[in-house]
Protein backbone atom coordinates (compact mmCIF):
# COMPACT_ATOMS: atom_id res chain seq x y z
CA UNK A 1 0.00 0.00 0.00
CA UNK A 2 1.37 3.41 -1.01
CA UNK A 3 1.52 6.48 1.20
CA UNK A 4 -0.62 9.14 -0.44
CA UNK A 5 1.55 12.17 -1.20
CA UNK A 6 0.26 15.74 -1.09
CA UNK A 7 2.42 16.74 -4.06
CA UNK A 8 1.00 14.09 -6.42
CA UNK A 9 -2.04 16.14 -7.50
CA UNK A 10 0.12 19.23 -8.06
CA UNK A 11 2.30 17.31 -10.52
CA UNK A 12 -0.72 15.82 -12.32
CA UNK A 13 -2.16 19.31 -12.89
CA UNK A 14 0.95 20.29 -14.92
CA UNK A 15 1.33 17.14 -17.02
CA UNK A 16 0.41 18.90 -20.26
CA UNK A 17 2.15 22.19 -19.60
CA UNK A 18 4.79 21.80 -22.36
CA UNK A 19 7.36 22.36 -19.61
CA UNK A 20 9.96 19.93 -18.27
CA UNK A 21 8.61 18.68 -14.93
CA UNK A 22 11.53 18.32 -12.50
CA UNK A 23 11.04 16.36 -9.29
CA UNK A 24 13.95 16.89 -6.92
CA UNK A 25 14.65 15.50 -3.47
CA UNK A 26 16.79 13.10 -1.48
CA UNK A 27 17.37 9.51 -2.50
CA UNK A 28 14.53 7.10 -1.69
CA UNK A 29 11.99 9.75 -0.67
CA UNK A 30 9.54 8.39 -3.24
CA UNK A 31 10.32 10.25 -6.48
CA UNK A 32 10.50 7.03 -8.50
CA UNK A 33 7.28 5.75 -6.91
CA UNK A 34 5.53 9.00 -7.82
CA UNK A 35 6.61 8.99 -11.47
CA UNK A 36 5.80 5.29 -11.86
CA UNK A 37 2.35 5.92 -10.40
CA UNK A 38 1.88 8.73 -12.94
CA UNK A 39 3.20 6.45 -15.70
CA UNK A 40 0.75 3.69 -14.76
CA UNK A 41 -2.13 6.16 -14.68
CA UNK A 42 -1.23 7.43 -18.15
CA UNK A 43 -0.81 3.91 -19.54
CA UNK A 44 -4.26 2.92 -18.29
CA UNK A 45 -5.67 5.89 -20.20
CA UNK A 46 -3.96 4.65 -23.37
CA UNK A 47 -1.27 7.35 -23.40
CA UNK A 48 2.19 6.60 -24.81
CA UNK A 49 4.97 6.46 -22.20
CA UNK A 50 8.69 5.76 -21.98
CA UNK A 51 10.76 5.26 -18.80
CA UNK A 52 14.50 4.95 -18.19
CA UNK A 53 16.74 5.30 -15.13
CA UNK A 54 19.89 7.32 -15.83
CA UNK A 55 21.24 6.18 -12.44
CA UNK A 56 21.23 2.54 -13.54
CA UNK A 57 21.94 3.14 -17.24
CA UNK A 58 24.22 6.19 -17.19
CA UNK A 59 26.69 4.49 -19.57
CA UNK A 60 23.91 3.51 -21.94
CA UNK A 61 24.59 4.76 -25.48
CA UNK A 62 21.06 6.22 -25.46
CA UNK A 63 22.51 9.19 -23.53
CA UNK A 64 25.46 9.75 -25.91
CA UNK A 65 23.64 12.48 -27.84
CA UNK A 66 20.03 13.71 -28.14
CA UNK A 67 19.93 12.00 -31.54
CA UNK A 68 20.81 8.66 -29.95
CA UNK A 69 18.02 9.17 -27.42
CA UNK A 70 15.43 9.91 -30.11
CA UNK A 71 16.56 6.90 -32.18
CA UNK A 72 16.00 4.61 -29.19
CA UNK A 73 12.71 6.28 -28.31
CA UNK A 74 11.31 5.95 -31.84
CA UNK A 75 12.15 2.25 -31.85
CA UNK A 76 9.68 1.78 -29.00
CA UNK A 77 6.97 4.44 -29.48
CA UNK A 78 5.89 6.70 -32.31
CA UNK A 79 6.55 10.37 -31.64
CA UNK A 80 4.85 11.57 -34.82
CA UNK A 81 1.30 10.74 -33.75
CA UNK A 82 0.29 12.04 -30.33
CA UNK A 83 2.23 13.06 -27.25
CA UNK A 84 4.73 10.74 -25.55
CA UNK A 85 5.36 11.11 -21.82
CA UNK A 86 9.08 10.54 -21.24
CA UNK A 87 10.26 9.72 -17.70
CA UNK A 88 13.98 9.94 -16.85
CA UNK A 89 14.93 8.96 -13.30
CA UNK A 90 18.03 10.58 -11.71
CA UNK A 91 18.69 12.68 -14.80
CA UNK A 92 21.78 14.31 -13.23
CA UNK A 93 23.76 11.17 -14.13
CA UNK A 94 23.51 12.08 -17.83
CA UNK A 95 26.62 13.87 -19.08
CA UNK A 96 25.75 17.56 -19.55
CA UNK A 97 22.23 16.67 -18.41
CA UNK A 98 20.78 20.17 -18.52
CA UNK A 99 21.89 20.87 -22.08
CA UNK A 100 20.85 17.35 -23.13
CA UNK A 101 17.26 17.86 -21.92
CA UNK A 102 17.16 21.44 -23.23
CA UNK A 103 18.01 20.37 -26.78
CA UNK A 104 15.37 17.63 -26.71
CA UNK A 105 12.73 19.88 -25.16
CA UNK A 106 13.30 22.76 -27.56
CA UNK A 107 12.98 20.50 -30.60
CA UNK A 108 10.20 18.19 -29.42
CA UNK A 109 8.20 20.12 -26.77
CA UNK A 110 4.96 19.62 -28.72
CA UNK A 111 5.36 15.86 -28.97
CA UNK A 112 7.42 14.91 -25.88
CA UNK A 113 6.51 15.72 -22.28
CA UNK A 114 9.58 15.23 -20.08
CA UNK A 115 9.20 14.27 -16.42
CA UNK A 116 12.63 13.95 -14.77
CA UNK A 117 13.92 13.39 -11.26
CA UNK A 118 17.14 14.37 -9.49
CA UNK A 119 18.63 13.59 -6.08
CA UNK A 120 21.51 16.04 -5.64
CA UNK A 121 20.43 19.66 -5.59
CA UNK A 122 24.05 20.64 -6.32
CA UNK A 123 23.97 18.82 -9.65
CA UNK A 124 20.28 19.47 -10.28
CA UNK A 125 20.76 23.21 -9.81
CA UNK A 126 23.81 23.25 -12.06
CA UNK A 127 21.99 21.37 -14.81
CA UNK A 128 18.63 23.05 -14.41
CA UNK A 129 20.17 26.44 -15.26
CA UNK A 130 19.95 25.35 -18.90
CA UNK A 131 16.22 24.81 -18.40
CA UNK A 132 15.39 28.30 -17.16
CA UNK A 133 11.93 29.19 -18.47
CA UNK A 134 11.45 25.62 -19.66
CA UNK A 135 10.82 23.76 -16.38
CA UNK A 136 8.52 23.53 -13.37
CA UNK A 137 10.22 22.26 -10.22
CA UNK A 138 8.53 20.08 -7.60
CA UNK A 139 10.44 19.52 -4.35
CA UNK A 140 9.70 15.99 -3.11
CA UNK A 141 10.36 15.83 0.62
CA UNK A 142 10.46 12.88 2.94
CA UNK A 143 7.04 11.86 4.22
CA UNK A 144 5.42 14.56 6.35
CA UNK A 145 3.93 13.59 9.70
CA UNK A 146 0.40 14.35 8.47
CA UNK A 147 0.97 12.10 5.42
CA UNK A 148 2.16 9.36 7.79
CA UNK A 149 -0.93 9.77 9.98
CA UNK A 150 -3.11 9.63 6.86
CA UNK A 151 -1.46 6.30 6.02
CA UNK A 152 -1.64 4.77 9.51
CA UNK A 153 -4.84 6.38 10.85
CA UNK A 154 -6.71 8.06 7.97
CA UNK A 155 -9.72 8.89 10.15
CA UNK A 156 -7.60 11.05 12.46
CA UNK A 157 -5.95 12.94 9.60
CA UNK A 158 -9.30 13.54 7.92
CA UNK A 159 -10.86 14.81 11.17
CA UNK A 160 -8.20 17.51 11.58
CA UNK A 161 -8.22 18.36 7.87
CA UNK A 162 -11.98 18.91 7.84
CA UNK A 163 -12.03 20.84 11.14
CA UNK A 164 -10.85 23.90 9.17
CA UNK A 165 -9.88 26.73 11.56
CA UNK A 166 -12.19 25.76 14.42
CA UNK A 167 -9.61 25.58 17.23
CA UNK A 168 -12.17 24.51 19.79
CA UNK A 169 -12.89 21.46 17.66
CA UNK A 170 -9.15 20.95 17.23
CA UNK A 171 -8.74 20.86 21.00
CA UNK A 172 -11.46 18.22 21.36
CA UNK A 173 -9.95 16.14 18.55
CA UNK A 174 -6.52 16.38 20.16
CA UNK A 175 -7.85 15.19 23.52
CA UNK A 176 -9.71 12.29 21.86
CA UNK A 177 -6.74 11.16 19.72
CA UNK A 178 -3.82 12.27 21.89
CA UNK A 179 -2.54 8.78 22.79
CA UNK A 180 -2.63 7.53 19.20
CA UNK A 181 -0.93 10.68 17.90
CA UNK A 182 1.85 10.44 20.49
CA UNK A 183 2.47 6.79 19.58
CA UNK A 184 2.64 7.67 15.88
CA UNK A 185 4.93 10.65 16.44
CA UNK A 186 7.26 8.52 18.57
CA UNK A 187 7.52 6.02 15.71
CA UNK A 188 8.08 8.82 13.19
CA UNK A 189 10.75 10.38 15.43
CA UNK A 190 12.46 7.03 15.96
CA UNK A 191 12.90 5.72 12.43
CA UNK A 192 12.47 8.78 10.27
CA UNK A 193 10.40 9.72 7.27
CA UNK A 194 11.55 7.57 4.34
CA UNK A 195 8.53 5.79 2.78
CA UNK A 196 9.97 2.26 2.75
CA UNK A 197 10.96 2.51 6.40
CA UNK A 198 7.65 3.98 7.55
CA UNK A 199 5.59 1.20 5.94
CA UNK A 200 7.77 -1.51 7.52
CA UNK A 201 6.49 -2.96 10.80
CA UNK A 202 9.54 -4.87 12.11
CA UNK A 203 11.96 -2.80 14.23
CA UNK A 204 15.14 -4.66 13.28
CA UNK A 205 14.30 -4.46 9.59
CA UNK A 206 13.73 -0.71 9.96
CA UNK A 207 17.18 -0.31 11.50
CA UNK A 208 18.70 -2.37 8.69
CA UNK A 209 16.99 -0.23 6.08
CA UNK A 210 18.25 2.98 7.70
CA UNK A 211 21.79 1.56 7.80
CA UNK A 212 21.65 0.57 4.12
CA UNK A 213 20.21 3.95 3.17
CA UNK A 214 23.06 5.78 4.86
CA UNK A 215 25.64 3.42 3.32
CA UNK A 216 24.17 4.01 -0.15
CA UNK A 217 24.26 7.77 0.43
CA UNK A 218 27.96 7.68 1.40
CA UNK A 219 29.00 5.29 -1.37
CA UNK A 220 26.94 6.68 -4.27
CA UNK A 221 26.52 10.39 -3.59
CA UNK A 222 29.51 11.29 -1.47
CA UNK A 223 32.35 9.07 -2.67
CA UNK A 224 31.43 8.13 -6.23
CA UNK A 225 29.41 11.10 -7.47
CA UNK A 226 30.66 14.10 -5.49
CA UNK A 227 34.24 12.82 -5.14
CA UNK A 228 34.73 13.41 -1.41
CA UNK A 229 38.19 12.10 -0.59
CA UNK A 230 38.40 12.53 3.19
CA UNK A 231 35.41 10.31 3.98
CA UNK A 232 36.50 9.89 7.61
CA UNK A 233 36.33 13.64 8.25
CA UNK A 234 33.06 13.84 6.34
CA UNK A 235 31.52 11.11 8.52
CA UNK A 236 32.84 12.80 11.66
CA UNK A 237 31.27 16.06 10.53
CA UNK A 238 27.89 14.36 10.10
CA UNK A 239 28.10 12.89 13.60
CA UNK A 240 28.98 16.26 15.18
CA UNK A 241 26.14 18.00 13.33
CA UNK A 242 23.67 15.31 14.42
CA UNK A 243 24.68 15.74 18.05
CA UNK A 244 24.33 19.53 17.76
CA UNK A 245 20.99 19.59 15.90
CA UNK A 246 18.97 22.77 16.57
CA UNK A 247 22.20 24.44 17.72
CA UNK A 248 24.33 27.11 16.11
CA UNK A 249 26.76 26.28 13.32
CA UNK A 250 30.19 27.45 14.48
CA UNK A 251 32.43 26.87 11.47
CA UNK A 252 35.70 27.81 13.14
CA UNK A 253 35.09 25.41 16.01
CA UNK A 254 34.11 22.62 13.61
CA UNK A 255 37.17 23.22 11.46
CA UNK A 256 39.44 22.96 14.50
CA UNK A 257 37.66 19.86 15.86
CA UNK A 258 37.83 17.98 12.57
CA UNK A 259 41.29 19.17 11.56
CA UNK A 260 40.15 20.38 8.14
CA UNK A 261 40.37 23.78 6.48
CA UNK A 262 37.46 26.21 6.39
CA UNK A 263 37.33 25.79 2.60
CA UNK A 264 37.02 22.01 2.93
CA UNK A 265 34.43 22.41 5.68
CA UNK A 266 32.37 24.75 3.52
CA UNK A 267 32.52 22.27 0.66
CA UNK A 268 31.32 19.45 2.93
CA UNK A 269 28.52 21.59 4.39
CA UNK A 270 27.37 22.46 0.86
CA UNK A 271 27.31 18.75 0.01
CA UNK A 272 25.29 17.91 3.14
CA UNK A 273 22.72 20.57 2.34
CA UNK A 274 22.82 19.82 -1.39
CA UNK A 275 22.11 16.12 -0.84
CA UNK A 276 19.26 16.86 1.57
CA UNK A 277 20.85 15.48 4.72
CA UNK A 278 21.10 18.79 6.60
CA UNK A 279 19.66 22.28 6.43
CA UNK A 280 21.33 25.38 7.83
CA UNK A 281 18.70 27.91 8.85
CA UNK A 282 19.72 31.57 8.53
CA UNK A 283 18.90 34.27 11.08
CA UNK A 284 16.44 37.05 10.33
CA UNK A 285 18.09 40.42 9.89
CA UNK A 286 16.92 43.52 8.08
CA UNK A 287 20.58 44.14 7.22
CA UNK A 288 21.49 41.52 4.59
CA UNK A 289 25.24 41.88 5.20
CA UNK A 290 24.70 41.01 8.88
CA UNK A 291 22.44 38.13 7.95
CA UNK A 292 25.12 36.55 5.79
CA UNK A 293 27.81 36.96 8.44
CA UNK A 294 25.86 35.52 11.39
CA UNK A 295 25.83 31.84 12.33
CA UNK A 296 23.11 29.57 11.02
CA UNK A 297 21.25 26.85 12.93
CA UNK A 298 21.77 23.15 12.25
CA UNK A 299 18.85 20.87 11.39
CA UNK A 300 18.97 17.23 10.33
CA UNK A 301 16.39 16.42 7.68
CA UNK A 302 15.62 12.88 8.79
CA UNK A 303 15.33 11.83 12.45
CA UNK A 304 15.88 8.15 11.61
CA UNK A 305 19.26 8.85 10.01
CA UNK A 306 20.18 11.07 12.95
CA UNK A 307 19.28 8.33 15.43
CA UNK A 308 21.27 5.78 13.45
CA UNK A 309 24.34 8.02 13.33
CA UNK A 310 24.10 8.75 17.08
CA UNK A 311 23.13 5.12 17.87
CA UNK A 312 20.09 6.10 19.92
CA UNK A 313 16.42 5.39 19.30
CA UNK A 314 13.84 7.13 21.54
CA UNK A 315 11.14 4.53 22.22
CA UNK A 316 8.19 6.58 23.44
CA UNK A 317 6.85 10.09 23.11
CA UNK A 318 8.19 10.85 26.60
CA UNK A 319 11.69 9.98 25.33
CA UNK A 320 11.61 12.84 22.81
CA UNK A 321 13.91 15.59 24.10
CA UNK A 322 13.56 19.33 23.63
CA UNK A 323 16.34 19.16 21.02
CA UNK A 324 14.49 16.37 19.18
CA UNK A 325 11.26 18.37 19.35
CA UNK A 326 12.82 21.48 17.81
CA UNK A 327 14.33 19.42 14.99
CA UNK A 328 10.95 17.75 14.38
CA UNK A 329 9.18 21.12 14.42
CA UNK A 330 11.62 22.37 11.76
CA UNK A 331 10.87 19.33 9.58
CA UNK A 332 7.14 20.03 9.89
CA UNK A 333 7.65 23.68 8.96
CA UNK A 334 9.94 22.88 6.04
CA UNK A 335 7.26 20.77 4.35
CA UNK A 336 5.00 23.79 3.91
CA UNK A 337 7.11 26.95 4.25
CA UNK A 338 9.54 27.76 1.45
CA UNK A 339 13.08 28.09 2.77
CA UNK A 340 13.42 31.73 1.74
CA UNK A 341 10.62 32.63 4.18
CA UNK A 342 11.82 30.66 7.21
CA UNK A 343 14.38 31.99 9.71
CA UNK A 344 15.33 32.07 13.35
CA UNK A 345 15.97 35.23 15.37
CA UNK A 346 18.79 36.01 17.80
CA UNK A 347 19.85 39.30 19.36
CA UNK A 348 23.34 40.43 20.32
CA UNK A 349 22.36 39.71 23.93
CA UNK A 350 21.55 36.09 22.81
CA UNK A 351 17.78 36.32 23.26
CA UNK A 352 16.47 33.85 20.69
CA UNK A 353 13.25 32.88 18.93
CA UNK A 354 13.37 29.38 17.45
CA UNK A 355 11.57 30.15 14.18
CA UNK A 356 10.27 33.16 12.29
CA UNK A 357 7.98 32.83 9.29
CA UNK A 358 8.36 35.93 7.15
CA UNK A 359 5.06 36.73 5.43
CA UNK A 360 6.38 40.03 4.07
CA UNK A 361 4.52 42.77 5.91
CA UNK A 362 4.04 40.56 8.97
CA UNK A 363 5.90 37.75 10.70
CA UNK A 364 4.93 34.73 12.81
CA UNK A 365 7.23 33.96 15.75
CA UNK A 366 7.33 30.31 16.86
CA UNK A 367 8.97 29.01 20.02
CA UNK A 368 9.42 25.37 21.07
CA UNK A 369 8.75 24.89 24.80
CA UNK A 370 8.57 21.12 25.15
CA UNK A 371 7.20 20.92 28.65
CA UNK A 372 4.05 19.84 30.50
CA UNK A 373 2.78 23.31 31.31
CA UNK A 374 1.79 26.38 29.34
CA UNK A 375 4.67 28.86 29.37
CA UNK A 376 4.07 32.59 29.30
CA UNK A 377 4.86 34.58 26.19
CA UNK A 378 8.70 34.69 26.07
CA UNK A 379 10.33 38.08 26.55
CA UNK A 380 12.18 37.64 23.24
CA UNK A 381 8.84 37.41 21.38
CA UNK A 382 7.42 40.42 23.24
CA UNK A 383 10.45 42.51 22.28
CA UNK A 384 10.38 41.18 18.70
CA UNK A 385 6.73 42.24 18.39
CA UNK A 386 7.71 45.81 19.26
CA UNK A 387 10.10 45.92 16.30
CA UNK A 388 8.04 44.01 13.74
CA UNK A 389 4.39 43.60 12.84
CA UNK A 390 3.59 40.08 14.02
CA UNK A 391 0.79 37.59 13.76
CA UNK A 392 -0.32 35.58 16.77
CA UNK A 393 2.78 33.92 18.31
CA UNK A 394 2.83 30.12 18.47
CA UNK A 395 4.29 28.11 21.35
CA UNK A 396 4.78 24.43 20.50
CA UNK A 397 4.33 22.34 23.66
CA UNK A 398 4.53 18.72 24.74
CA UNK A 399 0.81 18.35 25.46
CA UNK A 400 -0.79 21.73 26.23
CA UNK A 401 -3.43 23.16 23.87
CA UNK A 402 -4.60 26.69 24.68
CA UNK A 403 -5.80 29.35 22.28
CA UNK A 404 -6.31 33.04 22.90
CA UNK A 405 -6.11 36.18 20.75
CA UNK A 406 -2.57 36.89 21.97
CA UNK A 407 -0.93 33.45 21.89
CA UNK A 408 -1.50 29.88 20.70
CA UNK A 409 -0.11 26.91 22.63
CA UNK A 410 -0.25 23.84 20.40
CA UNK A 411 1.07 20.30 21.06
CA UNK A 412 3.80 18.99 18.76
CA UNK A 413 1.73 15.97 17.51
CA UNK A 414 -0.76 18.29 15.78
CA UNK A 415 1.64 21.08 14.80
CA UNK A 416 2.03 19.60 11.29
CA UNK A 417 -1.75 19.65 10.74
CA UNK A 418 -1.90 23.26 11.94
CA UNK A 419 0.87 24.49 9.62
CA UNK A 420 -0.70 22.76 6.63
CA UNK A 421 -4.09 24.32 7.36
CA UNK A 422 -3.20 27.75 8.71
CA UNK A 423 0.27 28.88 7.63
Amino acid sequence: MLIQRNIFKKIIRHLDSEKVLLLKGARQVGKTTIIKEILNRLSKKGEKTFYISADEDFENVIFKTPEHFIARLESEVSISSGKVYVFIDEFQYIRNAGMFIKVLHDKYCRSLQFIVTGSSSLEVTKNSEFLTGRKIEFPVDRISFSEFVRFKAPGIEKAFRTALDDLEKWKILYEVHRVSLEILLAQYARYGAYPEILVTDEDELRKTLVRELFSTYIQKDVIAFLKVENVSAFNSLIKVLCSEAAGLLNKQSLSNTLGISINTLNKYLDILQGTYLCHFLPPLFTNTRKEISKMKKIFILDPGLRNFILNRYPLTYDDISGQDAENLAFLMLSHYIQEEYLFYFRTISKAEIDFIIDHGESKTPIEIKFRNRAPNLPVAIRNFSKRYKTRRPIIVTRNIFQASENILHIPLPIFDFFIYRNL
